[in-house]
């Protein structure tokens, strides 16, 4: 992934421990692919369509159908365009190195009309947004796999989407509200927070405008 155990490690408390370490583990091929059975039948245990499909690393986080579900539906919100499965093939490298994608048209003017002229430090939050996701989306990913491998467990498609879109929103939210205690990261937090208001909301809403005015200090 082009990346140094540093740039892996790193993550200044916007992502738990566990999260980051999961990160560098897949980023250096280590994380733990042993269940008991695994001899006989290596298949990917998440759903009865991936039967017959070897678990490799690859296919939990990429190939499988929850995944699938997982990234399209970060690639949609974070672009403001529906993403399809054929159009997922393009984000490949940026879901899995955690490195935004360049900021769509649609997105850009979003931003534009909705934070004027401080459009800069919103674009900075908004992929700060997609690395702390993917962070997350990568790591749910490894949880549900081990949920089913190792205890029996059940997953669906939706549920898998469900369980990282609502584990992402929860910690984003969090990380605004610590952030936004704290003089020295208040405006960032204050950012973030907005930022996520965008987030949520439905694809075809026109942004309000001139929000980022209002907040300023």
């Amino acid at each position: 992934l082009q990346q140094t155990p540093n740039q892996l490690w790193r993550h200044r408390n916007a992502i738990t421990e566990y999260q980051a370490w999961v990160n560098y583990r897949l980023a250096v091929s280590q994380l733990n692919l042993y269940f008991d059975g695994r001899q006989t039948d290596n298949s990917c245990r998440k759903l009865a369509s991936c039967k017959g499909h070897k678990e490799t690393l690859a296919h939990i986080f990429w190939e499988c159908p929850c995944a699938n579900t997982c990234w399209e539906a970060l690639v949609t919100h974070w672009t403001g365009q529906r993403c399809q499965q054929h159009d997922l093939a393009k984000f490949k490298a940026n879901c899995m190195s955690r490195s935004p994608p360049k900021l769509s048209s649609v997105m850009q003017a979003r931003l534009q009309a909705t934070f004027t002229d401080e459009v800069e430090a919103y674009v900075i939050e908004w992929n700060r947004v997609w690395w702390i996701l993917s962070s997350i989306c990568i790591t749910v990913l490894w949880i549900q796999r081990n949920r089913v491998t190792h205890q029996q467990g059940q997953v669906t498609q939706q549920g898998s989407k469900q369980e990282f879109w609502k584990t992402g929103l929860q910690q984003l939210r969090a990380l605004a509200r610590r952030e936004r205690w704290h003089p020295h990261t208040k405006i960032q937090g204050t950012r973030l927070l907005l930022c996520l208001g965008m987030l949520a909301r439905p694809l075809q809403e026109a942004p309000p405008q001139g929000i980022a005015r209002r907040h300023r200090r």
